[in-house]
């Protein structure tokens, strides 16, 4: 009840290994009815190898501090150890009233990524629709790789998918596209579809792209394995790159919703978001 507070307390912070440790280690007679159904859950796909990130969250209405980031990175450690299956990757996660205000802006902005970026380019080819100007190119991988190491997700803010990570299935996709990066990266530019970058404006130079602004609307597992790539392998791959700008918020849905039809929108995929 108290908005005054400085930071939270890490006792708290340390009572989500306590948490989780009784919901895994636990009988399930002995949990309670309400919450049973999603411990069953929980131990069933662990227990199955389905589960490749767990993320337990430390959420609260106060600032977030080093201290109690220091001790979810305990937490995290510990869990990774109760969980016993070095396959799955645990976050433990602070999220205070920055982040909260972070997350809101992600869901009510497009483009959250509002920054000025260059692109070095070898020319574009305009285009021009209604309501919409637009300018394909071709862009370096390091441009792409950057972007991500600094903005990880926020990058696919207009995008109904976000990065999938680098799954190790045989069927990955993004498995796929890292294959190319480390072996065939020359080949990249035909191999690829490439990325689509929604932008508030750009122009356009002699040799380079000036973009107010990026979210990518297509291509984000593009985005990502180039970002996940040594930065030496993702700068020797060339990726096709269209840049769209548009003023209508109407238009940028509809752009934005038929640049991800490729493959079927579930209604997990909007629900998640």
């Amino acid at each position: 009840n108290d908005w005054a507070k400085g930071t939270a307390s890490t006792n708290k912070a340390d009572d989500l290994l306590t948490a989780l440790s009784w919901l895994l280690k636990q009988p399930f007679d002995a949990i309670p009815t309400a919450i049973r159904p999603k411990a069953v859950e929980l131990q069933s796909a662990l227990a199955r190898k389905e589960i490749k990130n767990l993320h337990l969250l430390f959420v609260h209405n106060c600032d977030q501090s080093k201290d109690v980031e220091a001790a979810l990175g305990t937490v995290a450690t510990a869990a990774k150890t109760l969980i016993g299956n070095s396959e799955v990757n645990v976050a433990a996660v602070e999220i205070g009233l920055p982040r909260l205000q972070h997350l809101y802006n992600s869901l009510t902005k497009q483009i959250v990524v509002d920054k000025r970026v260059s692109f070095a380019v070898n020319g574009t080819l305009p285009e021009r629709g209604e309501k919409w100007e637009a300018a394909q190119t071709t862009i370096k991988g390091s441009d792409l790789h950057q972007l991500w190491q600094e903005h990880k997700d926020d990058l696919f803010s207009a995008n109904i998918r976000g990065f999938l990570d680098m799954l190790n299935r045989k069927t990955s996709v993004n498995k796929g596209i890292m294959e190319t990066v480390t072996r065939s990266p020359k080949q990249f530019w035909a191999f690829n579809n490439g990325v689509t970058i929604l932008t508030k404006d750009f122009s356009v130079e002699q040799d380079k792209v000036c973009a107010h602004g990026v979210s990518v609307i297509n291509g984000a597992q593009t985005t990502g394995v180039l970002g996940n790539a040594p930065r030496d392998l993702a700068a020797a791959c060339r990726v096709p790159c269209r840049f769209i700008k548009c003023s209508d918020p109407a238009v940028v849905d509809e752009i934005i919703e038929n640049n991800n039809t490729q493959n079927a929108i579930k209604a997990f995929d909007i629900r998640s978001n």
